[in-house]
């Protein structure tokens, strides 16, 4: 668990740095360099997960990398994923400091370890187990966005999804629910 810790502590550092340039550097981004750095409990990523991304199209679409990490009291294994998460929100409600966006998106995970497989093994049938190293999730929240300077920002926000293979045995298995494919995650977005 160190080692995901240390590459979490370091990651979110250099994007805080970006963030400690000068006003003018900070306006003006580069198209390479991160806008935002993101934070996020739980959600189908890790049970802790962090990344860095960028917003686009005037603040409406949100892409981010990030790295996530079930630690193995939680998930028997330790599993480490990578994921491309895109957000697009659909409107603003603005009050005196802070914007109100409600959002929906999807995800790409890729499990990087040996917990997982991309290809079904040989003595498996077709059709046997789906793919589990290469998942994508759908998702729907709401954020606040809480100017904390003149060109920063908090974006706490909540959010509740799902995974592709919770939704193909809900429609395949009977005994399945609707309330048992979702998850629910907190997070937080800070924009530099």
């Amino acid at each position: 668990m160190r080692k995901p810790l240390r590459i979490f502590f370091i990651f979110l550092c250099s994007a805080l740095q970006l963030s400690s340039q000068n006003e003018n550097e900070r306006v003006k981004h580069k198209w390479y360099i991160p806008s935002l750095a993101t934070f996020q409990f739980a959600g189908n990523i890790g049970t802790f997960s962090a990344g860095i991304g960028y917003n686009i199209f005037h603040d409406y679409w949100q892409a981010s990398l990030l790295y996530g990490y079930v630690p193995p009291k939680k998930g028997e294994l330790s599993i480490n994923t990578i994921a491309i998460k895109n957000a697009v929100s659909f409107c603003r409600l603005k009050l005196k400091r802070n914007t109100i966006q409600p959002y929906i998106g999807f995800t790409c995970n890729y499990e990087t370890g040996n917990n997982s497989f991309t290809y079904l093994a040989p003595q498996y049938p077709n059709g046997y187990y789906l793919i589990n190293s290469v998942h994508l999730t759908v998702f729907g929240g709401i954020k606040d966005r809480i100017r904390i300077g003149k060109n920063n920002f908090l974006e706490p926000y909540i959010e509740t999804g799902t995974v592709d293979s919770y939704m193909f045995y809900y429609f395949h298995e009977h005994d399945i629910h609707l309330n048992q494919i979702f998850s629910m995650a907190l997070g937080v977005n800070y924009v530099f």
